[in-house]
């Protein structure tokens, strides 16, 4: 269309017309004001679609970057309950996108390899921090780093890093929900197995491993997350 009809020019009417340009801010702010109207919209068609056509794709993450941005947006996206498994190397670099899932309202448990690396998430009462009991004896068997994240049971990401963190053995990242929940409904059980195995190895009554096992299942209940919610709606 013509600048008139862009909004870019008005026109003053008279014996010789003349244009004149309409300041940017003007332009800006009408643009911003469509925006804003039609978001609502879009948000719907967004979730309308969503629902009707999931992606089911697994896909490749290529670069350490692309992982470590994949990983923040994850943490992002987190509405009620996530799981981390990292070691040492991903640890450092992400440590502050971690604690700073403390001051919100998400349910977080996330296995470590490094003791030192435990009493940091320990300062944080809203993390639920969890030492391997293999500890540094894995990286006898690796010359690797690893980083998982199960989001809500609605995605996942897995990678397979060099020691330095600087390559990429192999990454994916999912968020098809059968997969995504599958694994996250395992790992939340393997989180659960060991912690309760070391409260029965030091436990001197039945009673503090019933709490311990009750304070587990409240935190990541297997049957009311996101993921198996959304697959109910969808498949039942």
């Amino acid at each position: 269309g013509s600048m008139t009809e862009k909004g870019v020019v008005i026109v003053d009417d008279g014996d010789r017309k003349v244009y004149r340009s309409v300041p940017p801010q003007d332009i800006l702010n009408r643009r911003l004001s469509l925006l804003s109207e039609l978001k609502p919209l879009a948000m719907q068609l967004h979730q309308k679609y969503a629902m009707e056509k999931p992606d089911n794709r697994i896909y490749q993450l290529k670069s350490v970057r692309e992982i470590y941005g994949k990983f923040r947006e994850m943490l992002e996206q987190t509405r009620e309950s996530l799981l981390i498994e990292i070691f040492p190397g991903p640890f450092t670099a992400l440590k502050e996108t971690i604690v700073q899932l403390a001051a919100r309202d998400v349910s977080v448990s996330v296995r470590v390899y490094d003791r030192q690396q435990f009493e940091i998430l320990e300062a944080y009462p809203n993390i639920n921090p969890v030492l391997s009991s293999y500890g540094t004896d894995t990286f006898k068997n690796w010359e690797a780093q690893w980083l998982s994240c199960f989001s809500d049971g609605m995605q996942f990401l897995t990678a397979f890093l060099s020691a330095g963190c600087d390559e990429v053995f192999h990454a994916i990242w999912s968020q098809s929900v059968i997969i995504a929940w599958s694994f996250y409904s395992f790992v939340v059980s393997d989180f659960m197995f060991y912690q309760l195995k070391e409260t029965v190895e030091s436990a001197t009554d039945l009673e503090t491993v019933r709490r311990k096992l009750s304070e587990l299942t409240e935190r990541h209940p297997i049957d009311a997350d996101p993921g198996i919610r959304l697959l109910k709606e969808r498949y039942r």
